[in-house]
C-alpha cells in the first residue's frame, strides 16, 4: 500500500482517464518514480528477449513498438519539429493491455539538442500519446512497460 501512495504522489495526481508525460530532468526523485511504476507495469521484453509478457511474440511486438516510434517521428515532423540527426534519449513507456498509454517518462542526454526543441518536445509527446496507442495486434495479458534507450530520427531518414 505504501508503494501505491508513493506512486500516486510521485505521478502528481494520476487519473485513470489521462496520460502523463514526465521529463525526468525535471524530477529529483526520478528513480523512485521509475521503481514505483515497475510495481504496476510488467516489462514487455527484457534485455535477453526471452522473458517479459511479450516474449512469445517478440519480433511482432518489437515491430509494433518501432511503428509507434516511427509514427511519432512523422507526427513531430508534420508539426515542424525535426531531430536534425539521430538523437538518443531514455524512454519509459507504460501502457494498458491494449496499448493505450498511461505514462511516458523521458530524458535526453546532456547537450543532445538545442533549448528550443528541448522545450517543444514534451508538449508534442503529450498530444501524441493522447491520440495514438501502441498498435498491438494482440492485447497483452496485463499492463506493461517498454523502457530503455532509443534513437529518434526524422521520419524521412
Amino acid at each position: 500500500m505504501k508503494k501505491l501512495f508513493l506512486f500516486l504522489a510521485l505521478a502528481g495526481g494520476f487519473t485513470a482517464m489521462s496520460q502523463t508525460v514526465i521529463n525526468l530532468d525535471d524530477r529529483e526523485n526520478a528513480q523512485e518514480l521509475i521503481d514505483s511504476l515497475a510495481v504496476f507495469y510488467t516489462p514487455a521484453l527484457t534485455a535477453d528477449s526471452t522473458t517479459g509478457i511479450m516474449s512469445a511474440r517478440y519480433l511482432e511486438y518489437e515491430m509494433e513498438f518501432i511503428e509507434w516510434r516511427f509514427d511519432f517521428s512523422a507526427y513531430l515532423n508534420e508539426r515542424d519539429f525535426f531531430w536534425n540527426g539521430p538523437t538518443k534519449l531514455q524512454l519509459y513507456v507504460y501502457a494498458k493491455e491494449g496499448g493505450e498509454i498511461d505514462f511516458v517518462l523521458y530524458q535526453f542526454g546532456n547537450g543532445s539538442m538545442d533549448e528550443q526543441r528541448y522545450f517543444a518536445f514534451g508538449p508534442l509527446l503529450e498530444k501524441y500519446v493522447k491520440e495514438y496507442n501502441i498498435p498491438l495486434s494482440e492485447k497483452a495479458s496485463q499492463p506493461f512497460s517498454q523502457c530503455g534507450p532509443v534513437v529518434m530520427m526524422d521520419s524521412d531518414n
